[in-house]
């Protein structure tokens, strides 16, 4: 959405190292512990996908973000 609307969405450094930091400490924990409940649940392989990670400020107005 950012390019086709030619807003420039790269993260600061600062923003990187806490996007980096979730993922990480938080995203790839709950993967893992969501792949191994469908496992035991046999419910089959099951993925949680993210879509975006970072939406600077001026996409988030341009999308109506707070």
């Amino acid at each position: 959405m950012a390019a086709k609307r030619g807003i420039d969405n790269t993260p600061s450094q600062e923003h990187m190292d806490h996007i980096v930091e979730s993922v990480d400490r938080l995203l790839d924990p709950l993967r893992e512990a969501w792949g191994a409940y469908c496992k035991n649940a046999n419910l089959g392989t099951a993925g949680i996908m993210i879509s975006s990670g970072y939406c600077g400020p001026k996409l988030n107005a341009v999308v109506g973000g707070p």
